[in-house]
């Protein structure tokens, strides 16, 4: 047998541990959800923004995290909150976190704001024989 190795999926680790202490009126989703509109309220997306290193036994990959709204200062209040919850060194298990970019801007698209957050989440990789 042959043992490999396997990144985790970052993106849906912190999508399920934020979906479990976000009110319930804020949407987490991986994109945003069609027919949305800022008047729904706030959603988040979490996605993957590529995996910049990568060993046979660990990775890294960028995890990007966008709230959109309505409103400016509530998505800067969402994401900065989001922020600080993904830098707890407990809040999301396997992974070490570390701080990225974190960008707000007005979005003509959804006639709104968009605020972005990248980090980098670090973890071993899940192994198994083949």
């Amino acid at each position: 047998m042959r043992q490999s190795f396997i990144q985790r999926n970052a993106p849906e680790v912190i999508r399920r541990a934020l979906r479990g202490v976000m009110p319930k009126s804020i949407r987490v989703t991986a994109a945003i959800p069609h027919g949305w509109s800022v008047d729904d309220g706030p959603v988040v997306t979490v996605s993957s923004d590529g995996s910049p290193r990568s060993a046979r036994a660990t990775s890294t990959e960028n995890v990007r995290v966008n709230v959109y709204g309505k409103f400016e200062p509530e998505v800067r209040r969402v994401a900065a909150e989001i922020d600080a919850w993904l830098l707890n060194p407990h809040s999301v298990g396997g992974f070490r976190i570390s701080p990225g970019p974190f960008l707000v801007v007005k979005d003509e698209d959804i006639k709104g704001w968009v605020a972005a957050i990248t980090v980098a989440a670090s973890s071993t990789k899940k192994g198994f024989a083949r």
